[in-house]
Formats: structure tokens, C-alpha cells, sequence
């Protein structure tokens, strides 16, 4: 899901409000919890399943932009 460019868009944001130490589930599996907020910095921990990779969303992205710009170069195009 946080592969495609127009996420927003096409799906519904979940907002939940919670404090320093709390945590919020996705599905059964993965546990969010907030470490520390500093300022506009948020630290986030992650309990997930060791083959459940988790990766900062523009990282996520970078590949495929990079991916787009070489096709250019190369005058692939995509549809």
C-alpha cells in the first residue's frame, strides 16, 4: 500500500491519538508504540514479525522514482 504514489486518495486515514509510552495495532500482528516526542519529532517502535519488513515511507518510493528517471533517460515509457 505504501508503494503507490496516490495513496491518499484511495484510501481512508486512520487517526488515533496517543501519549508517550501508549500503542496502537495493526491487525493482530504488528504493535506501534511512541517512544519519545521532541518537538515536531515523533520516535516510533515497531513490534512485528522478524519477515514483516518495515522501511520509512520515502524510502519505500526512492527506488521506484529512481527507477522512472533511468527509464527516462532511456526513453522507456510506462503506462
Amino acid at each position: 500500500m505504501c508503494k503507490r504514489k496516490n495513496v491518499m486518495e484511495e484510501s481512508h486515514v486512520k487517526i488515533i491519538t496517543l501519549k508517550v509510552g501508549d500503542a496502537g495495532c495493526l491487525g493482530s500482528d504488528i504493535k506501534i508504540r511512541i517512544l519519545t516526542i521532541q518537538g515536531k519529532q515523533v520516535q516510533l517502535g515497531f513490534e512485528a514479525p522478524r519477515d514483516i519488513p518495515i522501511y520509512r515511507a520515502e524510502l519505500v518510493r526512492a527506488p521506484e522514482k529512481s527507477q522512472r528517471q533511468n527509464d527516462k533517460l532511456k526513453g522507456v515509457t510506462s503506462e
